[in-house]
């Protein structure tokens, strides 16, 4: 292997040379480091100099069999120092150590200057993409009748709830919205099933993650339909202190399937109205569940029904926002359609340079 052609060979041969037959137990506690404990500088230069030299692939190609031989190294020399008593020795290993962590250290930043030597310039496609942010921004509009926007209540809860925030999602447009609407900052705190389609996935998931983080705020953004998967669910929760906090996104209404009946089949609404505004009653449903029900019907109370479903934190906390039946999910593409006609709102598609297509 490359390392070990490079450096290690080298290595084992001058440590050889230099090795003394360990006696005793005792010899071997209290000898001098300048003796049976001589690992040659010249390997260290040989080391710091082989990070540099390399460009990008072979470290990569290295890295990994690198940092398990140098933790190898490591690890003997803390087994070591657990059985030394001359003190000078004890700082000898303890340099040592710190050379070989050094190393690994140095290795990160020489792979990240290598590879951006070697990236291109993709300023231009920046620009581009830049540009259809600012022409086509992600917005959404208010519903003329005053009812509460689904987009307003997932963004609000997004901006109240914080960056720390760990979210799980079910299928449909509550998904779509959770994914644009949410300002996600760091890894690990967004969960969805993506295209598998697996309604119910809301709860279930966001219970595993507050057992995985108990001191984290977890949030479910469910519809109304997904939630009737799995909403058995919360009894687990309230006998086994997993309080997490849901959110209903309820538009009564399968509401993907709506959109695509509204847009595509002329309004022909088969099987995806649930009334789920009167049947069930989900803030009871809660409760009867051994959880905190509360529900928003105002926009003006969307904020301060989030910030007392924030401030439960010893029981689950299921909220039902009762929304805008029509909000759809936008930008979108049809079946069958090319990624090319793409529609931003109803009606609506950017105009493309077809040179550039």
């Amino acid at each position: 292997m490359l390392f070990r052609s490079v450096s290690q060979s080298r290595y084992e041969k001058k440590r050889k040379q230099n090795s003394i037959k360990k006696t005793s137990k005792s010899t071997k506690r209290n000898e001098s480091p300048t003796k049976n404990h001589d690992y040659d500088d010249k390997f260290f230069a040989e080391m710091e100099q082989l990070y540099q030299d390399l460009n990008a692939i072979e470290l990569t190609k290295i890295i990994k069999q690198l940092t398990e031989q140098i933790n190898e190294k490591i690890k003997k020399e803390e087994e070591l120092m657990q059985q030394a008593t001359d003190k000078s020795y004890i700082q000898h290993i303890v340099n040592n150590i710190l050379r070989y962590r050094n190393i690994l250290i140095k290795l990160n930043p020489a792979v990240k200057a290598e590879f951006a030597k070697q990236q291109p310039d993709i300023t231009a496609w920046q620009n581009e993409v830049y540009g259809w942010r600012a022409k086509f921004p992600l917005g959404y509009d208010k519903p003329d009748d005053g009812s509460v926007s689904p987009q307003f209540v997932i963004e609000r809860i997004g901006k109240i709830s914080g960056l720390d925030t760990i979210f799980a999602a079910g299928v449909g447009q509550h998904q779509m919205w959770a994914s644009q609407f949410i300002g996600y900052e760091k890894p690990r705190t967004w969960l969805n099933s993506g295209g598998l389609g697996t309604m119910g996935y809301a709860v279930p998931a966001a219970m595993g993650a507050k057992v995985g983080a108990p001191d984290t705020t977890v949030w479910a953004i469910d519809g109304d339909g997904c939630f009737q998967m799995t909403n058995q669910e919360l009894v687990t929760c309230a006998l086994n202190n997993i309080p997490i906090k849901v959110a209903i996104i309820n538009n009564e209404s399968l509401g993907m399937v709506r959109q695509w009946q509204t847009l595509f089949y002329n309004q022909r609404y088969s099987n995806t109205s649930l009334e789920s505004k009167r049947v069930p009653d989900f803030k009871m449903l809660a409760e009867a569940m051994g959880c905190v029900g509360l529900r928003c019907e105002r926009p003006e109370d969307v904020d301060k029904t989030i910030e007392a479903a924030m401030a439960i934190n010893d029981r689950p906390v299921v909220v039902d926002f009762s929304v805008y039946r029509d909000a759809m999910v936008w930008p979108m593409v049809a079946a069958g359609k090319s990624n090319d006609e793409i529609t931003l709102v109803k009606s609506m598609a950017p105009v493309w340079d077809s040179q550039e297509l």
